[in-house]
């Protein structure tokens, strides 16, 4: 469970920075009508960072269903 909370927390830290970065691209666009190009890389490294995190998070989950279902399981059937 602790590497689940690890990554979670990760997840949290990451869309708030892409946030923040978010803010500043739409500002730039909007004050220059266009955006840098290391304001797009940097978005862009971001949200792809994001995405793989959002993807590890849905494995672990799946990974802890899958182990809960086993336990449970184990509980259910009768010793031999």
């Amino acid at each position: 469970m602790n590497m689940f909370k690890k990554v979670t927390a990760s997840i949290e830290e990451a869309s708030s920075k892409y946030r923040a970065q978010e803010k500043k691209y739409l500002k730039e666009a909007q004050k220059s009508g266009e955006l840098s190009t290391e304001t797009k890389a940097s978005v862009d490294k971001m949200a792809v960072e994001l995405i793989a995190l959002r993807e590890a998070e849905k494995t672990l989950k799946a990974q802890v269903g899958e182990v809960e279902q086993h336990i449970a399981h184990k509980c259910l059937s009768p010793m031999h």
